[in-house]
């Protein structure tokens, strides 16, 4: 974190030199502001506030010879005022599990004090981003990255179980407090996987456990979620069988209570074919739809 710490300094420098007066504050928020869950692995997430976007501003200006493990978003006060009133998991966080980095106005620190509200538009995001972590997952195990495949796994149950929690009323932020609301609710399994993926993500991952790791996370976001959903495995396994010979996107999607993997591969013959795996198994050439 010393080396990452240095790059968060520059970037501010160079913000309050570029922005001046614009600049209403920098946050930091994510494990980066928890260090009891951050790794050297880990990103760091940064929000930039200003008081109104300069015209002709690009964040190219600041960006240009930092860390890229440095995530950074420009946010105006209007856009987190408007995040805040829709429940957005951003402002969730900005306001709760961030750290104040610069000060630049009244106004910015009023906003960070208020309490945003859990809304359908609050569980639609920590649904979406549930499913869309499983499937980056998947994706980086098939590319050779299994330390980024366990990594999107550990974020994959850690969101569908902040999600469950959201229904509930709560959004729990650390490690800690997302397993002891998976142990108030009884959801041992998930807690299990979110507590085996936590400790696995901080170490080597090579490519029999980053497929273990992948199936314990589609069981813990099945059991979080309360959804029917197929193991990383079966689903090679179907690839397999459909003679599949390479893979170019994997996404999973839900209906009801069941959630499907979708798979667009190419077979032997070089054509493309969508493969869903669900409750049941289906195939489907895709001419003239290769992205």
């Amino acid at each position: 974190m010393r080396g990452l710490a240095s790059e968060v300094r520059k970037l501010g420098r160079r913000a309050v030199e570029v922005l001046g007066d614009r600049l209403a504050g920098i946050l930091m928020f994510g494990s980066a502001a928890r260090p009891s869950d951050f790794t050297t692995k880990s990103d760091v997430n940064i929000v930039i506030v200003v008081k109104d976007r300069p015209k002709g501003f690009r964040l190219v200006e600041l960006l240009y010879d930092i860390d890229t493990r440095l995530f950074v978003s420009i946010l105006t006060l209007k856009d987190l005022e408007s995040l805040v009133e829709a429940g957005h998991p951003l402002a969730h966080h900005l306001c709760g599990d961030s750290t104040l980095l610069y000060y630049g106005c009244e106004e910015l620190v009023e906003l960070l004090s208020s309490n945003p509200p859990i809304t359908e538009d609050t569980l639609k995001y920590l649904e979406g981003a549930a499913l869309a972590n499983l499937a980056v997952a998947a994706q980086n195990y098939l590319y050779g990255l299994y330390g980024e495949s366990a990594s999107f796994s550990y974020k994959a149950v850690k969101t569908a179980l902040r999600l469950r929690a959201a229904v509930r009323g709560l959004l729990p932020f650390s490690d800690e407090e997302v397993l002891s609301f998976a142990e108030q609710e009884g959801l041992d399994e998930a807690a299990r996987a979110l507590d085996e993926l936590s400790k696995a993500r901080r170490g080597y991952v090579g490519p029999g456990e980053a497929l273990k790791l992948l199936d314990l996370a589609a069981e813990g976001v099945s059991k979080a979620m309360n959804i029917k959903l197929a193991s990383w495995s079966r689903v090679l396994e179907e690839l397999c069988k459909a003679g599949m010979l390479s893979v170019e996107r994997v996404s999973v999607s839900r209906a009801e209570n069941e959630g499907v993997w979708v798979v667009r591969a190419v077979d032997t013959g070089g054509l493309l074919h969508e493969v869903k795996v669900g409750k049941e198994v289906s195939v489907r050439a895709v001419l003239g739809e290769r992205s």
